[in-house]
């Protein structure tokens, strides 16, 4: 494949979530930013560390099976069947199963597939930025302690996100 396929193709995606975001969830998280910034920044990030396609056009979508009402189905027609499983790996749980949502977040952390995880790293980067509280900001900032402690095999790319990540957030806690 060649890579003006794949610019296409994460174009697409890009297009795509903000469309299916703007139509249901215009504004991010208490925000006045339009929702499709969000996930346009994750996979700019991502793109900037030389993440795989998939991981590009999951960027572009990871939040669409929580926050729209597109199905698992939908973006299995769409994306193709790997794009999303990757996407359904990046979704939230509804249920925590009676655990806190750091308990959650930990585990979850820990079992990603190294495609997810390096989406997941790249959210979360762009998130401590987001954050408008502190204690959401210590709350990521443990559940990058725990993932460091507990999962041996990071990749290049996930050490260059926690290093990112902690950029962002020493940033932010000097900025208020």
């Amino acid at each position: 494949m060649e890579l003006q396929e794949l610019t296409q193709k994460a174009e697409f995606a890009r297009i795509y979530a903000g469309i299916a975001h703007d139509d249901e969830t215009p504004n991010r998280k208490g925000t006045n930013a339009p929702y499709h910034v969000h996930p346009e920044t994750v996979q700019d990030l991502l793109e900037g560390y030389g993440a795989s396609e998939d991981e590009l056009i999951a960027a572009a979508l990871h939040d669409t099976l929580e926050d729209t009402s597109l199905t698992y189905d939908t973006l299995e027609d769409t994306f193709g069947e790997d794009v999303a499983n990757l996407v359904s790996e990046l979704t939230n749980a509804e249920d925590l199963d009676g655990m806190s949502k750091e308990s959650y977040m930990n585990k979850k952390l820990v079992n990603l597939s190294d495609s997810a995880l390096t989406v997941k790293l790249g959210d979360m980067t762009c998130n401590v930025l987001d954050a408008p509280r502190i204690p959401q900001i210590h709350r990521m900032w443990h559940n990058i302690q725990y993932l460091i402690d507990n999962r041996d095999n990071l990749l290049p790319i996930h050490k260059e996100l926690i290093r990112a990540f902690r950029t962002g957030m020493k940033s932010k806690l000097r900025t208020g």
